[in-house]
């Protein structure tokens, strides 16, 4: 419709002029025998967001010279993804915006000028299109992250297209780097959509999601999240007496010392919980026998009950900021006297190593 009304104001200019009427004050160069629209080289093809420089220039063709003389009415329509556009003009005929690509869009330009009665008519500059398309390209939001003090992280995330389209096909790998920028290590593998994913690593670090490529679409790689912890460490721990009758108590003492920002040695962790765990001799099962605290030093000394011929040992369950960590020993009791039952006593889990 637009292009019938430019033609229809052309023919107008011309019948004006053979009537003697007045047209405007400006007009194409004499000597015009045509106009057009040049735009300048564009990609075809960007990536999600990507921004687009939409240029061009008006011209005439005076004698055999396609120009712009300037200080003549023209006028330029463009079509853009923000909608008309009636850009004004620099001293050489050009136009030029930009435009943050998130869908495939065909971008038009088209230009006019006015005529006089000694130069009759309505040069029109016919449309000129350039289509841009967005590259296949998938992502993947790392929604959420958990991670707890034995080193299990859980992270929650989405896969698809910003281009539409079938989804990708393949793998999603969780990703550990000691530095965020080397040596990225696959954890764990999850599945496309929207997923949980877990890997136990009881080290500091940085994770990330990525995408396995597939014959339509380019790897994916997520942003890159920190999962801060600090290493915990209990000595060696003593229990006292090795020898002793069923359901007498035991005293084990030991330390717990932790690390943490700014300090390049390990210092006593003071008021935390440890728990006094054991096993019987010839199982694998692990109870809790007995809890207390560090003072202020991070020593612990706690009273803990005999049921069998036992393995003690210490375990700290992590702080806020911190890994659970284990003693690096056990302690071998020898009990005199049937084995108590160990049917009520809370089950726990055997000592973990922290690596920091």
């Amino acid at each position: 419709m637009r292009h019938t009304l430019l033609r229809a104001a052309a023919a107008l200019a011309v019948l004006a002029a053979s009537l003697g009427l007045s047209a405007p004050a400006t007009a194409a160069p004499e000597g015009t025998t045509a106009m057009r629209v040049v735009l300048d080289p564009m990609p075809a093809q960007v990536s999600y967001g990507d921004t687009l420089q939409f240029s061009g220039r008006i011209q005439y063709l005076i004698g055999d010279t396609w120009r712009y003389p300037g200080d003549y009415q023209t006028d330029v329509r463009l079509e853009t993804p923000d909608g008309e556009v009636y850009p004004d003009l620099d001293a050489a005929g050009g136009f030029s915006l930009r435009y943050e690509i998130t869908a495939p869009y065909t971008f038009l330009a088209e230009g006019w000028s006015g005529g006089t009665t000694d130069h009759p008519g309505m040069f029109w500059a016919a449309p000129v299109e350039h289509r841009v398309t967005l590259k296949p390209e998938a992502y993947i939001t790392f929604a959420r992250m958990t991670y707890d003090a034995f080193g299990r992280l859980e992270a929650n995330y989405c896969t698809g297209t910003r281009t539409g389209g079938p989804a990708p096909a393949g793998p999603v790998y969780l990703q550990y780097s000691a530095d965020g920028r080397t040596g990225w290590a696959t954890k764990a593998t999850g599945k496309r959509g929207c997923q949980w994913v877990a890997a136990t690593w009881p080290r500091s670090g940085y994770w990330r999601l990525k995408s396995k490529a597939d014959a339509v679409y380019p790897s994916a790689v997520s942003t890159v999240r920190r999962a801060l912890r600090w290493r915990t460490e209990i000595n060696k721990i003593k229990v006292s007496p090795r020898k002793t009758d069923v359901g007498k108590k035991v005293t084990v003492t030991g330390r717990l010392t932790r690390y943490a920002e700014g300090r390049k040695n390990k210092f006593g962790y003071p008021d935390r919980q440890i728990q006094v765990i054991f096993h019987c001799k010839g199982k694998k099962n692990w109870w809790l026998s007995a809890k207390g605290r560090t003072d202020k030093r991070g020593h612990f000394k706690i009273k803990a009950k005999t049921y069998c011929d036992s393995s003690f040992a210490a375990e700290f369950r992590g702080g806020s900021d911190t890994f659970a960590t284990g003693s690096t020993n056990e302690v071998y009791v020898e009990t005199y006297g049937a084995p108590l039952t160990t049917g009520r006593m809370l089950p726990a889990t055997p000592p973990t190593v922290s690596l920091g």
